[in-house]
């Protein structure tokens, strides 16, 4: 069976600890050089380090949380270290051995979790490398007992596109990851949660600089669960 989520590149908050990825190409050589040596410590540390701070404020309250796209599970150590009696698992499409929290591997289409799981079930910078977001929208949903957060990008026509998909490229392809580019408009995003049962509770933009407009969060309760 063919995955739905493509691997990740695998992070800390001091940038990336290493890759899924694998056939990563002799041309993306210089590539991998730029993204380890300038992007990773100037751009993408700074950025991953904010979005933990605020995910941090979101899940307070959950007891136990499910990290879609885990990596190597550094996001959700990080949220168990600020609040005790937080457990997080994860998921990925490939085996992690080495992940920081405890990880499934799992088909990148059906989570294999019973229903309503998790106080809370996570995805960050994830549901871009999957062609069908509101079908993980709604697996995320079943194995949640109420919320479910999710960060990720968006654009707002042919420019934003372009860049956030020359990003995605750079520090994802030389490293022998597929894109699916799949970044939709906040409109779509509200339209896809929508059409699964989830009511948008909270919605705001990652507070970054010059890019913040391309970083929406959003906190979602599934309808069901509202009242």
């Amino acid at each position: 069976m063919e995955s739905s989520v493509r691997p990740k590149r695998r992070y800390t908050t001091e940038g990336v600890a290493g890759t899924h990825g694998s056939n990563q190409p002799l041309w993306g050589a210089p590539i991998r050089w730029f993204v380890r040596h300038t992007w990773e410590p100037y751009v993408d540390a700074p950025y991953r380090r904010i979005t933990v701070e605020r995910l941090k404020q979101l899940v307070e309250g959950a007891k136990e949380i499910l990290d879609v796209g885990c990596g190597d599970g550094a996001i959700g150590a990080q949220l168990m270290e600020a609040h005790g009696g937080l457990k997080a698992t994860g998921i990925e499409i490939v085996d992690s051995p080495g992940a920081l929290i405890p990880t499934k591997q799992y088909d990148g289409k059906r989570i294999p979790f019973p229903d309503e799981s998790f106080d809370l079930v996570m995805a960050t910078d994830v549901l871009h490398h999957t062609p069908d977001i509101p079908a993980m929208l709604k697996e995320m949903a079943r194995v949640s007992k109420r919320y479910v957060l999710v960060k990720d990008h968006t654009v707002y026509g042919f420019f934003s596109r372009a860049w956030i998909s020359l990003i995605d490229f750079a520090t994802n392809v030389p490293f022998g990851i597929h894109c699916e580019y799949n970044y939709p408009s906040l409109e779509t995003w509200r339209r896809y949660m929508d059409e699964v049962g989830l009511a948008i509770e909270r919605e705001e933009l990652l507070d970054i600089g010059p890019g913040t407009r391309f970083h929406p969060i959003f906190l979602l309760v599934k309808k069901n669960a509202c009242g």
